[in-house]
């Protein structure tokens, strides 16, 4: 009677040791560790930028920007011998992936309007895009303060705009090279 009890244990636990083999993985942890690095001037953690109001009739065709606000961000506690940037980002939801844009989520909302952001050298920073570089302007770090610079604006996506109000929210991180 002891070897049937102990025969089917042997088999329950080879039957169980075969399905735990077939539900293994790896679980990959992935960082990095740099010297240089820069804190955010507290006033531009969140930043608000206003556009100009502008008239429908500012519009004329379909991909124009109109009224272009320059923004900063300020960095300070920087040490030198990196390259630092912003990389912006939004929830697919919120970018039209044909234009690269911020899609105007306001409520009363104009029409056929959406945000854009450039880079300092007027690049389009092509949101959404997973082969774009997240910079194509990176700022040589020295010690002390660094400023980067951008610039959003109005899209129109078609040349009919109509009236309403126009608001929409990036993400970014400060991010080396």
């Amino acid at each position: 009677m002891r070897k049937i009890p102990f025969a089917l244990i042997l088999a329950c636990g080879l039957a169980s040791g075969s399905a735990f083999a077939a539900t293994q993985g790896t679980v990959t942890i992935m960082g990095e560790v740099v010297d240089q690095t820069c804190t955010i001037v507290v006033g531009d953690v969140d930043k608000t930028v206003t556009l100009a109001t502008v008239s429908t009739t500012a519009f004329t065709a379909a991909n124009q920007t109109v009224a272009k606000q320059s923004f900063t961000i300020g960095l300070e506690n920087c040490e030198a011998g990196a390259n630092v940037y912003a990389a912006f980002s939004a929830p697919v939801a919120d970018i039209d992936v044909g234009t690269h844009t911020l899609i105007n989520k306001a409520a009363a909302g104009a029409s056929n309007v959406n945000i854009i952001l450039l880079e300092q050298n007027e690049g389009q920073i092509l949101l959404g895009d997973p082969s774009y570089p997240p910079s194509t302007q990176p700022v040589p770090t020295a010690t002390g303060d660094v400023t980067l610079e951008y610039s959003a604006a109005y899209y129109s996506t078609d040349a009919t705009v109509t009236p309403g109000l126009v608001s929409a929210v990036a993400n970014y991180v400060i991010a080396y090279q």
